[in-house]
């Protein structure tokens, strides 16, 4: 990430840059690069001030309240159908199973007939559900 330079010296360089009206100059007086003083330039004309943008927290896209009372009352839906229903990308909701406490387990001991297959379903760590499916 780049440095960050006070408003004071946003501001000096400019009004020079406004004076002698050459970047190559400016970029070897200060040591500025050229994009940065194009920028700060662009943004005094348009806004009339050249202070630092304030960062805005991340859109959440989920609600993890809502999310956690979800699975709760359905346990047996799979992860990719969950991530359907709330509209997002199966990635994105393994991430939250993830900071909800949710993890994936598999019961190996249901697994012992052949007729039968035990598919992972979520669960927390204190109780874990399973299902056992017959294979058709």
């Amino acid at each position: 990430m780049g440095k960050s330079y006070s408003e004071d010296l946003r501001m000096c360089v400019v009004k020079y840059f406004e004076e002698v009206n050459d970047v190559d100059e400016v970029v070897r007086l200060y040591g500025i690069s050229r994009n940065s003083i194009y920028l700060w330039r662009s943004q005094y004309r348009k806004l009339g001030h050249i202070k630092k943008k304030i960062p805005r927290p991340p859109v959440r896209k989920l609600n993890y309240e809502e999310l956690d009372k979800f699975i709760q009352e359905n346990p047996d839906m799979m992860q990719k159908d969950v991530a359907k229903l709330f509209g997002v990308v199966n990635s994105t909701m393994s991430d939250a199973f993830k900071r909800l406490g949710y993890c994936k387990k598999k019961d190996y001991n249901l697994q012992r007939s052949r007729s039968k297959k035990t598919r992972c379903i979520f669960g927390t760590n204190s109780k874990n559900i399973k299902e056992t499916i017959s294979i058709c």
